[in-house]
């Protein structure tokens, strides 16, 4: 979908917007439920999917820079900050 609408010309804030609103919550639905029983196995491929998300929005950067640039955390600090 991110792929669709970025060869659509969507800018990359717009895209960011897109990835919040639809792809991320489907991420992190109902993870009070599930979090504190998640390995790191599956925590670090719930991570690949935000990791491709964005770099798909911004290519040719490291995850940590992108992250910075569009004020977001990963995945598992903001599971750990919802379970709170």
């Amino acid at each position: 979908m991110l792929y669709k609408l970025k060869r659509a010309g969507i800018t990359q804030k717009d895209l960011v917007s897109v990835y919040v609103c639809v792809v991320r919550p489907v991420l992190e639905h109902a993870c009070p439920m599930w979090h504190t029983n998640l390995t790191q196995y599956l925590s670090d491929n719930i991570e690949v999917i935000q990791k491709r998300a964005l770099k798909c929005i911004f290519p040719g950067l490291g995850y940590a820079e992108i992250l910075r640039r569009v004020n977001l955390d990963t995945l598992n600090v903001r599971r750990d900050s919802i379970c709170q």
